[in-house]
């Protein structure tokens, strides 16, 4: 038994290698890292390895690889914007629509457009258009009101941004409301002269108007136009009908089911026409003194149209007598024209009626009186002179009012007032009877003088002459005594 038992090994050598401090190394001088001790009987672990200077060459090589990557894509970009630059462009009067508007609902105002700026690179914008660019507002769960909404825009394909201008705009939601309503043919204008409407005809009649309730509830009358202006023949084809409030105006924002309707409008040649005069018979004179002075009808003419054997022999239309008997003023009458059986006028909604004026006044004569001129309002202190003193006013008027006129009667007056010295031409403010005018004023201006009074001088000292002794007396020799019969002589 005992030989059978394994020969124990034989002592190791001893190694010439110093021993490492912590552990093992492998012959090339690396540190190996520590290792559990050997357990007996079962074969030693290898040692893992752990090489630090290979692990930082590793992320060093993926920085540098991530960094020329960076650059590599940078310097493409780069290139490739020289290549082709990125650009804006701006489009104007985009329309804006709506998203998510309810079915009961619709809008009460126009939208209307806005101006979009869409920035890409040139190949781009050089395909760009205004039709790929939509703008709406999305009403999306939005009830009957008002709201202020920001515009959406979603851009195209390979365009980087959008810029909306305005960004925002005011929504006016309000509810909709149907109508039925029958549909009135309205011609316009009138068929060539000679030509006249026989028949109308609109198909369908009716038509059903959705809208916003307040529009809707405006409705007056439903009509669709046809433009028979100068035409010679039947006019037809399809129109769209337009809806008018009482005042005549057209209300928009309206939908109409069916959107047209087929209209005809049937014109005929008429038979025959002719434009006559119209002739007024005066009856009676008016009251003595008085005289017509005028005689005035408007239409002066008419247009009437029937059959050749009726208008050929007429040369004038007559209206009923006009009486004037006794009158002392206008008369103005409207009367009525008769008609020939057979005639009609033209147009066919012409009126038969004509005013009538018969101008009446009293009969006058003229006379010439000289009237003394008048001046009133001159300042104190002052003079005055008219040169003529006398004007010839020329009067007209009746007969009965002239023939009492006294020169006193009428007045020419010159108003002073305001006036100061100097030398003036004025005309007279002439003033007549009553029933009399003043024609004509002969001459025409007076010729005024306005002076200051004279002043008073004292009158002159005669001057004295010299004195001078006076001279002696020659001794006269006494009185012979002379007797007078009678009287004694005195001794």
């Amino acid at each position: 038994m005992d030989e059978l038992r394994a020969a124990p090994a034989p002592p190791a050598a001893p190694s010439t290698e110093p021993a490492p401090k912590n552990g093992y190394e492998e012959p090339t001088g690396r540190r190996l890292a520590d290792t559990p001790p050997a357990v007996p009987g079962l074969p030693r672990a290898r040692p893992s390895r752990l090489r630090p200077g290979r692990a930082w060459r590793g992320w060093e090589r993926l920085t540098r690889l991530f960094l020329a990557f960076t650059i590599a894509l940078l310097l493409w970009l780069y290139v490739l914007n020289l290549e082709n630059p990125a650009g804006a462009t701006t489009f104007s009067r985009i329309p804006v629509t709506t998203h998510g508007l309810g079915n009961n609902l619709s809008l009460g105002l126009d939208l209307g457009t806005v101006t979009i700026t869409a920035q890409a690179p040139q190949d781009v914008l050089s395909h760009l258009q205004a039709a790929d660019l939509v703008a709406y507002v999305d009403l999306a769960g939005r009830g009957p009101g008002t709201y202020q909404l920001p515009v959406v825009v979603a851009p195209p394909p390979n365009v980087q941004g959008v810029v909306v201008e305005p960004s925002q705009l005011q929504v006016q939601i309000t509810e909709v409301s149907e109508r039925r309503l029958t549909v009135q043919l309205a011609p316009v204008g009138r068929p060539s002269l000679g030509y006249r409407i026989e028949t109308q005809q609109v198909t369908p009649r009716d038509v059903l108007v959705r809208g916003p309730r307040d529009q809707v509830e405006r409705i007056d009358q439903l009509v669709a136009e046809v433009d028979v202006e100068g035409k010679q023949g039947t006019q037809q084809g399809d129109v769209r009908p337009r809806a008018l409030d009482f005042a005549g105006h057209e209300i928009t924002g309206l939908v109409f089911n069916p959107p047209y309707v087929s209209v005809a409008v049937a014109i005929q040649q008429l038979l025959n026409y002719k434009t006559l005069p119209i002739h007024v018979p005066v009856e009676g004179a008016p009251a003595p003194g008085y005289r017509v002075t005028d005689i005035t009808v408007q239409p002066t003419t008419l247009t009437a149209s029937g059959l050749p054997t009726v208008l050929e022999p007429l040369n004038f239309l007559e209206t009923a007598p006009v009486s004037i008997g006794g009158a002392t003023q206008t008369v103005a009458v409207n009367i009525t024209v008769p008609l020939a059986h057979g005639l009609t006028l033209y147009p066919p909604d012409a009126s038969n009626r004509v005013q009538v004026r018969v101008a009446i006044e009293e009969l006058s004569t003229k006379t010439q009186l000289s009237v003394l001129v008048h001046r009133i309002g001159l300042a104190p202190g002052l003079i005055s002179v008219a040169a003529p003193e006398r004007v010839d006013v020329t009067l007209s008027g009746p007969f009965a009012a002239l023939q009492d006129l006294k020169p006193d009667s009428v007045q020419a007056v010159l108003d002073l007032t305001g006036y100061q010295v100097g030398t003036y031409k004025l005309t007279p403010v002439i003033t007549s009877p009553a029933r009399t005018t003043a024609l004509a004023v002969d001459p025409a201006e007076v010729t005024l003088i306005i002076t200051s009074p004279p002043t008073s001088l004292p009158e002159p000292t005669p001057a004295l002459s010299p004195v001078t002794a006076p001279s002696p007396t020659p001794a006269l020799p006494p009185p012979l005594a002379t007797r007078f019969p009678g009287r004694p002589l005195a001794p």
